[in-house]
């Protein structure tokens, strides 16, 4: 599975990285349907916007999640708790229609 961060008003800085790959680990039981996730962070003026888009390996579908917050740290986590949990439901939904 590829990522990559990308910034919109913000510089995606070494620690940026550090920490979403460490926010990654949570989805490597997602790495056999999951051929890319691109994150985009853009600072608002009160806010940051952090959004998830996916590319799943059998091509067509995607998965968009987005999370606003004042702090960037509490924007990322929620939104990989969001990502977690529409990763899962498409799991099953796949392996439910592969059964079939």
């Amino acid at each position: 599975m590829k990522w990559h961060a990308t910034g919109v008003d913000y510089h995606v800085s070494d620690h940026t990285n550090e920490y979403l790959e460490q926010k990654f680990h949570r989805l490597e039981h997602f790495a056999d349907i999951l051929d890319e996730v691109k994150i985009t962070i853009a600072k608002e003026t009160h806010e940051y916007r952090v959004e998830a888009q996916t590319h799943f390996k059998w091509g067509g579908e995607t998965i968009h999640v987005e999370q606003r917050e004042r702090e960037l740290w509490p924007a990322l986590d929620h939104l990989f708790d969001k990502l977690d949990a529409k990763l899962s439901k498409e799991k099953e939904k796949h392996q439910d229609h592969q059964k079939h």
